[in-house]
């Protein structure tokens, strides 16, 4: 699993749930995990199983000391995001990740949001996706 490879049990389901839109970019999230907890001393912790596995996902962030940079998430708005993809040009979610030093959920949050208003345009698919200012 940590190489990357998938194994998926149900092709049938797996595609339905692509063209609903259910799911995307299908076979990275075990990669996008272990990106979420790279500069932490935890890890994604899996219990293989015969028939199924188990993933524990230690929270990271309930010991954090509370500093005024810990708000800095709080500060990162569409209107940062929107002004990083017109200075910038096309970027990826990783290098707005790390322009805005915030979390990846907290980017795929905004990007979503902003491609539903119409405001920023998502090229290409996996780890060829580009987002752009429209």
């Amino acid at each position: 699993m940590k190489d990357g490879m998938t194994a998926v049990r149900n092709p049938q389901l797996v595609h339905i749930l692509d063209k609903l839109k259910y799911i995307e970019n299908y076979g990275t999230g075990i990669r996008r995990m272990y990106e979420a907890y790279s500069g932490t001393d935890k890890l994604p912790e899996f219990e293989v199983r015969p028939n199924s596995f188990k993933v524990v996902l230690p929270n990271v962030n309930w010991r954090k000391k509370q500093v005024d940079k810990s708000d800095k998430k709080n500060n990162v708005n569409e209107e940062t995001v929107l002004f990083i993809l017109e200075k910038n040009g096309k970027q990826t979610r990783k290098e707005l990740q790390q322009a805005l030093e915030t979390t990846p959920y907290h980017v795929r949050k905004l990007l979503n949001e902003l491609i539903e208003q119409g405001k920023v345009k998502k090229i290409g698919k996996s780890v060829n996706t580009r987002y752009e200012k429209r």
